[in-house]
């Protein structure tokens, strides 16, 4: 039996291959395809307004296309800063923003040139949240049951919360309902 594959660059050709060879085949085949582009969910985003001391993303390149030297080793820069789990710093070379020194998430280089011993990483911000989720549960709620009703006593009686010093009794309290408008409970007077 003859299988050929086309990879990426090149053209594999396997005679009477056996399960195991197959295996090993598969992962040296697919290989370069692991080693390509990160997706936008692994880079993540960063929030504005911490300047990415809180990003956990996955970037491992500044925004000059150089590679971010691990936080760990002292080559070709030396790193003042020590890692912990609270500034994200470890065994890696991602970008980060641990002291908020920057605008943004950045890196230690690989380049030697003081020049470049330190440099900004292409890590986008986080947009807006797009929804806001209250607002649409109370929606939903008055769309899917507009004829419930609502609790009243607290608009027409003031609290009904007690404490130590106060107690109401609960034959003092007329169940008053009322009718939830646009999302809003309008009590029957």
């Amino acid at each position: 039996m003859l299988l050929s594959f086309h990879g990426a660059r090149s053209l594999y050709v396997i005679a009477h291959i056996t399960g195991s060879e197959m295996q090993a085949f598969l992962v040296l085949a697919l290989l370069p395809l692991a080693s390509s582009q990160l997706s936008t969910f692994d880079v993540s985003c960063y929030e504005e307004s911490d300047k990415g001391k809180a990003y956990k993303g996955l970037m491992t390149s500044t925004t000059s296309g150089r590679t971010c030297q691990n936080w760990l080793k002292d080559m070709p820069h030396s790193i003042s800063i020590d890692p912990s789990s609270s500034n994200g710093l470890g065994n890696h070379n991602y970008c980060r923003n641990p002291d908020g020194s920057e605008d943004k998430p950045w890196c230690y280089t690989m380049d030697p040139s003081p020049d470049h011993e330190k440099e900004t990483c292409d890590v986008p911000v986080c947009p807006p949240a797009a929804r806001d989720f209250v607002d649409e549960a109370n929606t939903l709620a008055t769309k899917v049951a507009p004829e419930l009703d609502c609790e009243c006593a607290a608009e027409l009686y003031g609290s009904t919360t007690t404490t130590a010093d106060t107690k109401v009794s609960l034959a003092q309290t007329k169940a008053r309902k009322g009718k939830i408008v646009k999302g809003v409970c309008r009590c029957q007077k």
